[in-house]
C-alpha cells in the first residue's frame, strides 16, 4: 500500500513538471497550480518513502559498528539504535502535528490547499515508520534473549 502510495506520488511529479516545462518552452505558457501539487507529491513520497525504506531495512547507515558485533552486543547495539530511533519518529509526529496545526488556517498561493496539508506530511511519516522500528526492536529484543 505504502509503495503504491509512492509510486503514483513519484508518477505524479514527473508528469507535473514535465509537463509544466513543457508548457512553458512549447507553449509559453506557466500550469501555475502543477509546481504546487507536484511539491504537495514530493514531500509526502518522501515522508512515505522513510516508511517503506525503514520496512525493508534499507535505509542509508553506518553500519561498520554493528557488523563489527557479533552475538549479545550486537543485539545490544540494535536495541539503542532502535530506540534512539523511535525517540527521534515520536519527536518528528509531535512537532510536526503542532506545525502542521498551525499553518492549516493559511493557504497555497494557487490551489489554497491548507499549507498544513503539506507539514502534515511529517507526522504522517513518522507514524507509518514507527510500527516498522518496533518490529525491528522486538526482533533485536528476541535475539537478546
Amino acid at each position: 500500500m505504502i509503495d503504491a502510495a509512492i509510486t503514483v506520488l513519484g508518477a505524479a511529479v514527473a508528469v507535473l513538471v514535465f509537463g509544466n516545462v513543457l508548457s512553458r518552452f512549447v507553449f509559453n505558457f506557466d500550469v501555475a497550480w502543477s509546481g504546487e501539487l507536484a511539491s504537495f507529491a514530493l514531500v509526502w513520497a518522501t515522508f512515505l518513502g522513510a516508511a517503506a525504506a525503514t520496512r525493508r531495512g534499507a535505509h542509508m547507515r553506518i553500519g561498520e559498528i554493528l557488523e563489527a558485533l557479533a552475538g549479545r552486543p550486537r543485539a545490544v547495539a540494535e536495541i539503542i539504535v532502535a530506540l534512539a530511533v523511535i525517540a527521534v519518529l515520536l519527536l518528528l509526529a509531535g512537532y510536526g502535528t503542532v506545525i502542521a496545526e498551525r499553518q492549516w488556517a493559511q493557504l497555497t498561493t494557487v490551489l489554497y490547499w491548507p499549507q498544513g496539508l503539506l507539514y502534515a506530511a511529517m507526522p504522517a511519516g513518522a507514524a507509518v515508520t514507527l510500527p516498522f522500528v518496533l518490529r525491528d526492536l522486538v526482533r533485536a529484543c528476541r535475539a537478546l534473549a
